[in-house]
């Protein structure tokens, strides 16, 4: 059977207020306790509300973001560097990416932070779906070659930087398994997108320990499966960056 009962609102602070202001036999002091305490609890009851309400925004935020990570699979690389590693650049992750994200209301922006260390680039990516927001950061070091001049080695850093937060935020693996990429080559190498990755992690390092963490991982992992070639490429990688960082520590 269905309730037809007239559901009425908690009366507020000042209705409560009101209606005890036209009873003559009750003390003002008392009218004046009983107002204050309506008020506090539907102070009460209006922030209960809210916290619940933010909390389950967060719960649909990842629940969203799951679902997106579901639907991701790897993505195949689009571009090759001078020393054989392939990878993805922006507009390939983007082009991949945006109709997923979307599609389960988020939305990204991107904005230049401050950052203490000379010569580094902070970016922040702002992950936003309903009235929900979640800030990822990366530094990199702007680079280039020597046509470049350095606003365009800028915006290289600032792209480079932005694509490694798309990966980040949604854990892009990038490139093809070893299965995809024997016919391609019969010689023993690692699965491309690990190997971009560990180079990644090298060049994106930020300290010499994290240097040494990430090169011994990827030394590591080029040695267990036989690729001498990428051995080397990590080996080059880790001596470049640790000159870099040898001479931002000098002139700190």
């Amino acid at each position: 059977m269905t309730d037809t009962a007239i559901q009425r609102a908690a009366p507020t602070g000042m209705e409560l207020l009101a209606e005890i202001s036209r009873r003559t036999d009750c003390p003002p002091e008392v009218a004046m306790a009983v107002a204050k305490a309506g008020v506090e609890l539907q102070i009460q009851m209006e922030e209960f509300q809210w916290k619940r309400e933010e909390r389950q925004a967060k719960i649909d935020f990842d629940d969203a973001l799951k679902r997106c990570q579901e639907k991701i699979g790897r993505i195949a690389p689009n571009r090759t560097r001078e020393n054989g590693i392939a990878w993805a650049d922006y507009a390939e992750l983007d082009r991949v990416l945006r109709p997923i994200f979307t599609a389960e209301g988020f939305s990204i922006s991107y904005s230049e932070s401050e950052t203490l260390r000379e010569g580094k680039v902070l970016i922040c990516a702002t992950l936003s779906r309903s009235g929900q927001s979640r800030p990822y950061f990366q530094s990199v070091t702007p680079a280039g070659n020597p046509k470049m001049n350095a606003a365009d080695m800028e915006a290289s850093g600032q792209s480079r930087a932005q694509r490694y937060l798309l990966l980040k935020i949604f854990n892009v693996a990038v490139g093809i398994d070893a299965i995809e990429q024997a016919p391609y080559d019969q010689e023993q190498y690692m699965e491309q997108g690990a190997a971009a990755d560990f180079q990644s992690l090298i060049e994106g390092s930020a300290s010499v320990e994290e240097l040494q963490r990430n090169y011994f991982a990827a030394r590591d992992a080029a040695n267990s499966a036989g690729d001498a070639q990428a051995e080397k490429r990590f080996a080059e990688a880790k001596n470049k960056v640790y000159r870099r960082l040898a001479k931002e520590k000098a002139h700190a």
